[in-house]
Order: structure tokens, then sequence, then C-alpha cells
């Protein structure tokens, strides 16, 4: 879904769109209800994902909060990786040290 669909969804589209899939629900009727409920737990951000600690794909959010991810060996994780004007935020800990 982000890496086809680079910017257009933000995090809580994401993780939304992922729960309804799990879920069957793609067509749900009541999907703005649905998301009220859902968010209405805090959920961990992308940071703590395995795409992140597992797999080593970066996240990246523009402007308007809208991601894309770029795989570690990709040519625009390392142009992303080298510009001073981003925040670059580590993948967090599943357990504590």
């Amino acid at each position: 879904m982000i890496n086809n669909n680079p910017y257009k969804f933000t995090q809580e589209d994401v993780q939304f769109k992922t729960y309804l899939i799990k879920k069957n629900q793609m067509e749900a009727e009541n999907a703005a209800e649905l998301r009220e409920q859902f968010f209405s737990k805090s959920k961990a951000c992308f940071r703590a994902s395995p795409l992140v600690k597992t797999y080593g794909w970066g996240i990246h959010y523009n402007n308007q909060g809208k991601i894309a991810i770029y795989d570690f060996n990709s040519e625009m994780y390392n142009l992303l990786l080298k510009q001073d004007d981003i925040t670059k935020l580590k993948g967090m800990r599943s357990k504590r040290k």
C-alpha cells in the first residue's frame, strides 16, 4: 500500500486501512465510526514497525504528514539520509535494555 503509493496516505490512513483489511471490512458502511473507535486508543508509530526494525525500510513523512517508504539500499534513502534539513529518528526497540 505504501510502497506503490508514496505520499498518498498518512500513517493513520495506513493503520486504519490495514485494520479494515485484517477484519475483512473494506466495504464498511460505518467506516467513520469504526475509525473513531480504532483511534480511541493510542497506536504505535511506524518507528516500532517491523518494516523499520526488521526489514530496514526508511519511512519519510512529507510536510502534509503523508508517508513513503524507501529500502535502505535505495538511492532515494541515501539522498534523504544526507539532507541536513530532515530530522532522522532511529527505529524504536521492542524491549528495554
